[in-house]
């Protein structure tokens, strides 16, 4: 648990074979991503907050990229002010399971992107912030 508050990427798991269980966080950031995972062969993000609320930064709230092995995100509110970027972006060959999340946007924008079928999506609501 915790608050991660930046100016960047608050949470950023960048490689390797961990094992990162993320419970009960509030992750912010500004000009960054906000939780970035491009590593890691178990990574777990549940009942958690990661919100990327500056102008003037089109980047991604969540990104799970290509080195990391297997990813569970559940439970948790994910948003994103954006202009033409995803709030969830998704950059792997690895099975992610996506479940029981809130994702929106604040003032429009895609929520998800890169979603293939290794990918299992399930009771996850999108849409449009509402301040």
């Amino acid at each position: 648990g915790g608050t991660y508050w930046t100016h960047f990427n608050s949470i950023d798991i960048k490689k390797g074979n961990s094992t990162v269980t993320l419970d009960s966080i509030e992750a912010r950031s500004n000009g960054g991503i906000t939780v970035r995972i491009n590593g890691g062969k178990n990574v777990i993000l549940k009942n958690s907050i990661a919100k990327r609320i500056a102008d003037g930064h089109n980047k991604p709230a969540l990104s799970i990229g290509s080195d990391c092995a297997g990813a569970a995100i559940e439970g948790c509110i994910i948003y994103s002010k954006n202009n033409g970027i995803e709030t969830v972006t998704f950059n792997n060959k690895s099975n992610i399971t996506f479940s029981n999340n809130i994702v929106n946007t604040i003032n429009s924008g895609e929520c998800f992107s890169g979603i293939t079928s290794n990918i299992k999506m399930s009771n996850t609501i999108t849409g449009d912030y509402v301040n």
